[in-house]
């Protein structure tokens, strides 16, 4: 079975499902993530080309939320549940920050 980072941060609420403020630190790691993505990619491509390095960064997030074994269990278990819930918005609202 083949994890990835994505796997560590969605992995980190299940400690304690009943404590939200596990499932708010999960999603803010997931945006952190991200934006360490835009980072890299903008010094990549450049400054100029910052536009291009979010749609990047989005394409791999999304590209790990695919591959990642915790959010592929989840979505077939429980797609209705908190933890699916969350990740899904929070993969939304990065959609949208992707394309500003």
């Amino acid at each position: 079975e083949e994890s990835n980072i994505v796997d560590l941060v969605l992995r980190y609420p299940m400690g304690d499902s009943s404590d939200v403020g596990l499932l708010n630190k999960s999603e803010q790691l997931l945006k952190l993530l991200y934006r360490e993505l835009v980072t890299y990619y903008t010094r990549m491509y450049g400054a100029h080309r910052e536009i291009a390095a979010k749609k990047e960064a989005f394409e791999f997030m999304r590209h790990m939320m695919d591959r990642s074994t915790i959010y592929q269990e989840t979505q077939i278990e429980a797609p209705r549940g908190a933890f699916f819930r969350r990740w899904n918005d929070a993969m939304e609202q990065l959609k949208k920050e992707a394309k500003a």
